[in-house]
This record gives C-alpha cells, sequence and structure tokens, in this order.
C-alpha cells in the first residue's frame, strides 16, 4: 500500500503492486478462481519493508536520519488520500447506512485515524465473514499494521545501526522468527489475532527489511536469477488461485507470498519476469495500487449493502469505478500532496494532527448520535431494531470461548418443577429456547439449556472444532447421560451452513451423541436445519422496505433450500426410519418461500440465527413433540 522514495527507482517494483493489489479488488468484488486474493497484503508488507528499509539505511549510512523527516515523508505519502477517502466514505454512509451501521462506521472511522483499527476489527468481525461486508473501512487494518511498525522500527533500526550490519540483520531476524512463531500459535487458539494483530505480521515487513539490508546474498547467475524470478512469480500466482478463507492464515501459510515477493525484489532486474513487470499497464496500476486499495472496498461495501450480491455486471461497473476513483485520487491527492511543498515541516504536523482530529470528531458525533435514525422512517426502524430481538438471557445461559458453563450451572427455563427436558445445541438454539420457556411454563413444566457458540453437538472430538467445544460436548453428554437428568434431549446445530454441509463429521457428531443418549435410555429430539442467508435479515429486510415502502423482503426459495440441504435431509430421514423423533423447521417457516417476515415481526437477528419471534414460531410445534416424547417415556 504505502511506498518509498525515487532513490533507485525500479520499475519492476510498480508491476509487483499490481501483482498485490490487482488479486486483492478481484477478490473483494467477487470475480470466481483468485480465492487467495487476499495474500495482496502480505505483498505489500514486503514490498513496504523492502522500500523503507533500504532509504532508512542509505540515511543512516550518510548519517542523514532523521525521526521528523522520516515521519513528514509518512504523512505526506498516506494521509492525504486517507482523509479523502474517509470523509467520501462518511457521506456514503450517512445516506445509505442504517443507524446501528453508521453507529458502528464512527467507531472504525475514529480507530482508522488513530491507526488501530486492526484492534478494533480483530474484536468485531472475521474478516472473510459477511459482516465484514457493513464495514466500508475494514481495509484499512493493514494501514493501521504498517504505521504501528514504523512507529517502532525506524528507532529501533537507527538504535541497531551502529552494532554494525551483521549484528543488525541478526537482531531483526530473531524478531522475524518470534513473530512468525507467534502469528502460528495465535491461528490454534485467537485466529483475529494472528490476521489483524501487527505482532503477527510484523515478519512479512521484516522479510522486506532484511532483503534491502543485504541479508540474502546477491544471485549472480543469469539463469538462476532467471529461475528465482519465475518462481517467486509462480509462488504469488499460486497463492492467489490455492489460498482460501477456510485455511489457516496467516502463520506459516503466508511464506509462499511473502517468499515469492522477496524473491521478485532480489532477483528481478534484467530478467524475463521483470520486464514483464515492467509493461507500462501494470506500472500504471502499481502507481495507483495506494488510491486503487483505499478505494475498492468502500465501493464494494456500498454496493453490496444497497444491490446485495453482485451479478456479473454490477461487478464489472463496480471494478471500473474503483479504476476511475483511483487513477482520480492518484492524479489530484496522492501526486500533488507527495511532490509538492505544501506539507513540510511543522505543516505536515499540522496536517496529520487537524485532520485526523476533524474526521474523528465526525465519527464521535456518529457514535453519541447512536447512527442518527431520526433519518429514516419508523417502520424502517422497526424492522432494523430486530438486530436486538435475541434472547435476555442469552449473556447469561449461553456459552462461548472464554464463557464456559459447567453442565451442573445449565440454565432452566419454564416452572418450578424439576426439568423434565433438556436442549443441546450450539448457538442456533438459544433463541427458540425463550419460546419453550414460555410453553414449558404454561404446562407446568421447565426445561434446561445447553448451549455453546460454534459448537455442534457430538458424542466424541470434532476435528476442526475448539478444545472449549470439545470438552464442553464431552461434559454435557455425560451430565445428561446419567439417570437422574432430564428423559428428553433436543438436539440441534446450524445445519444450514456451507461448513456443516461440507463437513460429514458434523453430522456424524451429532447422530453419535443422539445414538449414545439412546442407550441410556433417553428419548432424543433431532432439530433440522433452519434457512440461513448471506447477510443479515435485519438489514435485508429494513433496506427494502427504505427503497420502497411496502416491500417485504422475501427469503429463500423452498426448493433451493431443500436442495443445498439434500444430503442434511436424508441423513435426518435415515434416523427417523432408526426410531429417533425429528422435527423439522423449515415445514413451519417455509411456504412457496421460506420468510423472512412474518405477522410484521422479523424471524432472524442476523443472518443465520433466529431472533425471538422466529424462535416462537417453531416453538409451539416442537414442545408438542417433546412433551409426547415425555408421555411416551413413562
Amino acid at each position: 500500500m504505502s511506498g518509498g522514495g525515487e532513490a533507485g527507482y525500479r520499475p519492476e517494483i510498480d508491476g509487483l503492486r499490481a501483482l498485490a493489489v490487482i488479486p486483492i479488488v478481484l477478490f473483494h468484488i467477487g470475480f470466481p478462481g483468485l480465492d487467495g486474493g487476499f495474500v495482496g497484503v502480505d505483498i505489500f508488507f514486503v514490498i513496504s519493508g523492502f522500500l523503507i528499509t533500504g532509504i532508512l539505511a542509505r540515511e543512516l549510512a550518510d548519517g542523514r536520519f532523521s525521526l521528523a523527516r522520516f515521519y513528514e515523508r509518512r504523512v505526506r505519502r498516506i494521509l492525504p488520500a486517507l482523509f479523502a477517502t474517509v470523509a467520501a466514505t462518511g457521506i456514503a454512509a450517512w445516506l445509505l447506512f442504517l443507524p446501528e451501521d453508521l453507529s458502528q462506521f464512527g467507531k472504525s472511522a475514529i480507530a482508522t485515524l488513530a491507526f488501530v483499527c486492526n484492534f478494533l476489527f480483530a474484536r468485531q468481525v472475521d474478516y472473510f465473514a459477511a459482516p465484514a461486508l457493513f464495514k466500508p473501512l475494514l481495509h484499512c487494518w493493514s494501514l493501521a499494521v504498517e504505521e504501528q511498525f514504523y512507529l517502532f522500527f525506524p528507532p529501533l533500526l537507527a538504535l541497531l545501526w551502529p552494532l554494525g550490519r551483521r549484528r543488525t540483520i541478526a537482531v531483526l531476524v530473531v524478531i522475524a522468527a518470534l513473530s512468525l512463531a507467534l502469528a502460528q500459535i495465535w491461528l490454534d487458539g485467537t485466529p483475529q489475532r494472528a490476521f489483524f494483530w501487527s505482532p503477527a505480521r510484523a515478519w512479512e515487513l521484516l522479510a522486506g527489511s532484511l532483503l534491502a539490508l543485504g541479508a540474502v546474498p546477491q544471485v549472480r547467475g543469469a539463469f538462476a536469477r532467471q529461475a528465482l524470478a519465475a518462481l517467486g512469480l509462480a509462488m504469488i500466482a499460486g497463492s492467489v488461485m490455492l489460498l482460501d478463507e477456510t485455511m489457516p492464515f496467516p502463520g506459516l501459510a503466508a511464506i509462499p507470498p511473502v517468499l515469492g515477493s522477496a524473491l521478485i525484489l532480489h532477483c528481478a532486474p534484467g530478467t524475463l519476469g521483470g520486464r514483464l513487470l515492467q509493461l507500462r499497464p501494470l506500472r500504471f496500476i502499481g502507481w495507483i495500487s495506494y488510491s486503487l486499495y483505499l478505494w475498492h472496498w468502500p465501493v464494494v461495501v456500498f454496493l453490496n449493502y444497497r444491490l446485495g450480491p453482485l451479478g456479473l455486471a454490477a461487478k464489472l461497473a463496480a471494478l471500473a469505478l474503483c479504476l476511475i476513483l483511483a487513477a482520480a485520487s492518484w492524479r489530484w491527492i496522492e501526486e500533488p500532496a507527495r511532490r509538492g511543498a505544501n506539507l513540510g515541516g511543522w505543516r505536515a504536523a499540522g496536517f496529520a494532527a487537524g485532520g485526523s482530529a476533524a474526521l474523528a470528531a465526525l465519527g464521535a458525533i456518529l457514535v453519541i448520535g447512536q447512527g442518527f435514525p431520526g433519518r429514516l422512517s419508523p417502520e424502517v426502524r422497526r424492522l432494523a431494531a430486530a438486530v436486538d430481538d435475541f434472547s435476555p438471557r442469552r449473556q447469561e445461559c449461553h456459552a462461548s470461548a472464554g464463557h464456559p458453563i459447567p453442565p451442573q450451572q445449565a440454565c432452566r427455563y419454564g416452572s418450578d418443577a424439576p426439568p423434565d427436558a433438556a436442549l443441546w445445541a450450539d448457538s442456533s438454539g438459544v433463541e427458540p429456547m425463550v419460546g419453550l420457556g414460555e410453553e414449558a411454563t404454561r404446562r407446568g413444566r421447565s426445561i434446561l439449556h445447553f448451549t455453546h457458540s460454534a459448537c455442534s453437538p457430538a458424542a466424541q472430538a470434532l476435528p476442526h472444532a475448539s478444545p472449549e467445544c470439545n470438552a464442553f460436548n464431552l461434559a454435557t453428554l455425560a451430565w445428561l447421560s446419567r439417570p437422574q437428568a432430564p428423559k428428553i434431549v433436543i438436539l440441534s446445530a446450524a445445519a444450514d451452513s456451507p461448513q456443516y454441509r461440507a463437513d460429514p463429521a458434523f453430522q456424524a457428531g451429532l447422530l453419535d451423541a443422539a445414538e449414545a443418549l439412546r442407550r441410556v435410555g433417553k428419548r432424543v429430539i433431532l432439530i433440522g436445519p433452519v434457512p440461513s442467508y448471506p447477510s443479515d435479515v435485519p438489514r435485508r429486510v429494513a433496506l427494502a422496505w427504505q427503497s420502497q415502502p411496502g416491500i417485504i423482503a422475501q427469503g429463500v426459495p423452498t426448493a433451493e433450500f431443500l436442495s443445498r440441504n439434500r444430503a442434511v435431509l436424508a441423513s435426518l430421514a435415515r434416523a427417523r426410519g432408526n426410531g429417533f423423533a425429528v422435527f423439522l423447521p423449515h415445514e413451519q417457516l417455509c411456504r412457496e418461500r421460506c420468510d423472512l417476515v412474518r405477522g410484521g415481526k422479523v424471524l432472524y437477528f442476523d443472518d443465520h440465527h433466529l431472533s425471538v419471534a422466529g424462535g416462537r414460531i417453531i416453538a409451539a410445534p416442537l414442545a408438542q413433540l417433546v412433551w409426547q416424547a415425555l408421555v411416551l417415556s413413562h
């Protein structure tokens, strides 16, 4: 994203910048075949470390090093286009966003201008998940990583420089190795930290730094240089085409794009690969790459926000718009700021402080005003408010990573009568428990609640589950298997998800749990999949009404839902034939299409969790099945 100075200009590096930004943009817009396009950020990190360390090393060697001059260059290079992007994005968010999204934008704007948004986004979103599509400044996490790195790296390099180049390189190699090890460790427990936090990304910037400091000997042979440059291009292309969002990343998986970038930087001059990277179209994309990176993601977010998933024509239009905005930003914002004298000396500090403070103040106003709901009609606000229609006992009763709930402390719903039924589920079971509790109260009965986030019930350790999930499942199964535990057990999982459908272990684990409970005398009810959606339902229905009052957004066609869940439903049909009771929520939620709204109430509070209102629709017939099973168990 950010670049270096003009000294020793190498045109093939602009081509490498193009190889970094093109996959990112095409991946984010949604063009197929580039599932690993996110590695473009890793390429940018290597380029940045290489160029900036080269400048710092020359200044240190010549006795010209100045932190003030270094940060002045960063201000001129980074802030003008960033300020323009944040301001324009804020205007678009005001015009298009629902209140909660506008308030969240305000928070992210403040964090972006303080260059700490990577920490904010690590707490808020999975980079690859649907909610990321509603954060138009999400891509600025990488700028935050860079600026945090450059807050510490120049002083560290100046401190190490008197020790000599070899000792400096040795220290930086150790730091890079520790950073890579930390990234790999975090992948196992806190993958969001591994992705967003600068300590886990520092090794990628240091890879470029070490190259600039001469840590790798020059390759003299022409054939070897040709081969290594070609290998670098192949490693980048392979990463873009073969990696995808399901693979643990960055960690060791980031080595191929990082190493490929380093090979090109080290060996490309004078090679065929280097000449290809010097082609003028690629160099032009490289020139505008920073602006293209800045502007492309807000375009993608706002188009998806109002139009939903983009068709081919919309994707091509989005690409054209991104290129136009990037070229204009480069020509009239980036270049004048970088080459002009208006941001020299103290004026750079004043521009940075004043611009950041003004834009951050506007972000704070959006947060304080809670997204200014008065901009919208009462019905749009009511529909959008369904995001808060989740169980009032979710925090108290629902386990998650870092919030364990032992089985003996499980919440009870219903009357004060001893519990004679239990629900064991992932997070999909939380909201239906509200309706089940109301049904139990009417019958003078009670039901226990065992749920854990992202944790499908299973009788054994699931291969892709967290240690907390597997421990929760084993403890829950042991507790429910006791003779004095409730006789009826309901098992549920978020089966209408790509991960669940793609991995038979989830369904097998649930059926194994059902069989284990039946062996100890429990009657088991298996819950089928609830229709899920690619984006938050309250947002979708509110935006549909905002675009055309009176329009009720429609859900997935029932035939499509049945088709994509064919394997799961067939497995449940076999379980029914094997004597298990099966309850299919879609029979209550779907007609020709599956409902998003019924009786004026939104049936989901996000993209796949039923709201309390939606949970009540399935609770009544499910409760009837539960109490029938209870009668049969006596």
